[in-house]
């Protein structure tokens, strides 16, 4: 085995992948040296890969609305980062420097998508693993915004405007499934029309399922020093509860409907069998539930980078 495989051997994105793939993904990731100071990309730039650092050390930036930065942290050798464009490309979340001497290996979307085609069980295994960290990420964002709060500061995000659909083929990610995929979908997570103010799951319950909201809206609340608080709403087309689905941990918040609505629930057993079946339509729906926890840590980034602004002087 190369020393190139021995390193793609320890990254967490590619535990359990056969020689045989790793060599032909060798040959498909860029490699790149920095020096200390160098910016890897800029909050904003177009993204379109995920990056493995090799050698040296990274540190995390974003902005916030007054001009300053808020540090994310740091990232160390056989981390990946970046993931976010490489499941949907997009600008870049935040802004990435290298704090030493640094060696990064790139791999894009489309090398994603070509091993993905070439080796469809490692496709579903990277995936999934990007889904697992975004769930963590998430996690760790949403306990930093709850610190926040503690320090006295408000949340304030709008809820998302979305269009009501009428039906399965309305919801946007979903679009590119089959009829007959659909139908599928429905077979397993049947919709369920709920009245405003019904409890779908509590803080600290344990989370056995996600939800797609087909109609309506739910709100997401917390407690927070002993105070429950509304931290947004979602509205249809909208996937909430998925990171209870990867990491097996309890509610982080409470679910409820904000209004009549149609409800899709998805049981964690079958989102396994549905990974376990590695079919085309596991594949594409476990990408859509990738993207959906992608653009909920994307907010919860923006979230977290308001919170941290110094508070204005109104004087």
């Amino acid at each position: 085995m190369s020393e190139m495989s021995e390193f793609l051997r320890g990254v967490p994105l590619f535990a359990g992948v056969d020689e045989s793939a790793l060599t032909w993904l060798e040959s498909h990731l860029s490699e790149l040296e920095f020096h200390a100071g160098d910016v890897l990309f800029n909050e904003g730039d177009p993204g379109n890969a995920v990056a493995f650092l090799v050698r040296g050390r990274l540190s995390v930036e974003k902005r916030t609305d007054d001009g300053g930065y808020v540090n994310l942290g740091a990232i160390y050798p056989q981390e990946f980062f970046g993931e976010m464009g490489c499941i949907e490309p997009g600008p870049r979340n935040a802004t990435v420097t290298a704090t030493t001497s640094s060696q990064v290996l790139f791999m894009s979307n489309d090398v994603l998508n070509l091993i993905s085609a070439t080796y469809p069980s490692v496709g579903v295994s990277v995936r999934h693993e990007i889904l697992r960290l975004a769930a963590k990420r998430l996690r760790e964002v949403d306990a930093r915004t709850e610190l926040v709060f503690e320090q006295g500061r408000l949340l304030g995000d709008p809820p998302p405007e979305a269009p009501e659909p009428k039906h399965l083929r309305a919801v946007e990610m979903l679009q590119s499934f089959s009829d007959a995929e659909l139908a599928a979908l429905y077979r397993v997570a049947r919709p369920v029309q709920y009245p405003e103010g019904h409890v779908l799951a509590r803080q600290g319950d344990p989370a056995d399922a996600c939800y797609l909201i087909l109609r309506g809206s739910i709100a997401v609340s917390r407690v927070m020093r002993g105070e429950e608080r509304r931290l947004t709403a979602l509205r249809a087309g909208a996937m909430v509860g998925i990171v209870g689905l990867v990491d097996d941990a309890a509610r982080s918040a409470t679910l409820v409907t904000d209004e009549p609505s149609a409800i899709m629930t998805l049981k964690r057993e079958d989102f396994r069998r549905l990974l376990a079946a590695e079919s085309a339509f596991a594949v594409r729906f476990q990408f859509e539930m990738a993207r959906s926890v992608v653009g909920q840590l994307r907010a919860a980034n923006r979230r977290l980078a308001r919170l941290n602004q110094p508070p204005v002087d109104p004087t």
